[in-house]
């Protein structure tokens, strides 16, 4: 899979660059939370809620419409989710290996 920062292909000269598995999957992730569920044509289940909380605690909340969203991604499980201002940090195992997604918004959520 080619490297993605912020929805553009990166370069290195002509070259696209790739990514290993694990760095695309993590991508992929990125591309599905930040994507609104039910605007995607093609898949009504496509993306997540994050946008439609306007409870306490988000955290949690968050975390649910997280693990929804990544359902069908094998070998991945969400352990923790952190809102800080207009960030959302994902603590995340993916075969085995902790990673996160750091997903900025716009505006405050």
């Amino acid at each position: 899979m080619y490297k993605l920062i912020d929805g553009e292909y990166v370069k290195d000269g002509g070259e696209l660059l790739t990514v290993e598995y694990i760095e695309a999957l993590l991508q992929n992730i990125s591309l599905i939370l930040h994507a609104e569920r039910g605007k995607f044509y093609p898949d009504k289940d496509f993306g997540s809620r994050i946008r439609e909380i306007k409870r306490e605690p988000f955290e949690e909340y968050a975390a649910a419409y997280i693990r929804q969203a990544l359902y069908g991604l094998d070998g991945v499980f969400v352990k923790s989710v952190k809102k800080n201002g207009n960030e959302i940090t994902v603590s995340l195992t993916i075969n085995n290996e902790d990673r996160e997604v750091v997903l900025p918004f716009e505006n405050d959520i």
